[in-house]
Order: C-alpha cells, then sequence, then structure tokens
C-alpha cells in the first residue's frame, strides 16, 4: 500500500502504449540534501481507457470530502474506475534538483 497526499500528484499520462497509465508524484526531501524526490506508479487500464480514468482520478481529487481515496487496491481488487485492472506498483525514487 502507498499513501501519498493528491497535491503531490505533477502529472497524469499514458505512457505510449494504450494501457499503461503512468502517474508522477513529487515529494520534498527534508534532509540537509534538499533535493526532490518523484516516485512513479503505473496503473494498467482496459485498451484506450486512460483519458477517461484520468478524468475519473482528477474528479475524485478536486470533489472528494474523504481526505483519502483508493486509486488501486490490488490486494482487495477495488480501483476507482471499473476500468483499471491492476497496479505496477511504485517505481525507486528518482532525485530531480
Amino acid at each position: 500500500m502507498v499513501c501519498i497526499p493528491a497535491h503531490r500528484l505533477v502529472e497524469m499520462e499514458m505512457d505510449g502504449s494504450e494501457t499503461n497509465l503512468d502517474m508522477r508524484f513529487r515529494l520534498t526531501n527534508n534532509s540537509s540534501v534538499g533535493s526532490n524526490l518523484e516516485y512513479t506508479t503505473e496503473v494498467i487500464v482496459d485498451n484506450s481507457k486512460g483519458e477517461e480514468v484520468m478524468k475519473t482520478i482528477s474528479h475524485a481529487i478536486n470533489s472528494g470530502k474523504n481526505p483519502f481515496i483508493v486509486i488501486a487496491d490490488d490486494v482487495n481488487k477495488e480501483y476507482i474506475s471499473p476500468d483499471i485492472n491492476q497496479t505496477d506498483g511504485v517505481g525507486e525514487p528518482a532525485s530531480i534538483n
């Protein structure tokens, strides 16, 4: 499980295929180094449904009353959209300065 504040979401885009939606989150590292970290997670969606899934996620973030929304929970098979099939986890953080 990954819990990242919605305001840290900086980009959603299809990665060139018709089924992989990349979501990028930027987190500030408050260490003495002072760098920023960017995490990417991939959500696998039904063929050509990426745009609809992005709109659903955006709507939930912008109008939701709950402080947490579930985008994709593979363990409990709970997804914000019926067009999401699974996640591909969260990649290693990349330092961006």
